[in-house]
């Protein structure tokens, strides 16, 4: 039928949604669910095994509460490499 365009996984003609991806949805928003319902005790477990030296658990932790931090360098930097690293060397 031309002309005639069906809505398919959220857009006009895009793949249509399988049983699979129907279920993944499902299970998803099930987990969802139960991660809402036990988000305190959950961050208070994620706190204390940062408390305890946990990095991971830290670099969660600081992730989800303030956004990952962002990389960023200077590519008008004038320096030469032997600058950079005499530089670097410095400051540790």
């Amino acid at each position: 039928m031309a002309g005639i365009t069906s809505k398919r996984n959220g857009r006009l003609g895009g793949r249509p949604k399988n049983i699979s991806t129907i279920k993944n949805e499902q299970a998803r928003n099930v987990l969802a669910q139960m991660v809402y319902e036990e988000i305190v005790p959950l961050g208070k477990q994620l706190i204390k095994q940062a408390k305890a030296g946990n990095i991971m658990a830290m670099k969660e932790l600081f992730d989800r509460a303030f956004g990952r931090s962002s990389q960023s360098f200077d590519v008008n930097n004038t320096l030469s490499m032997a600058e950079l690293i005499a530089q670097a060397e410095k400051d540790e």
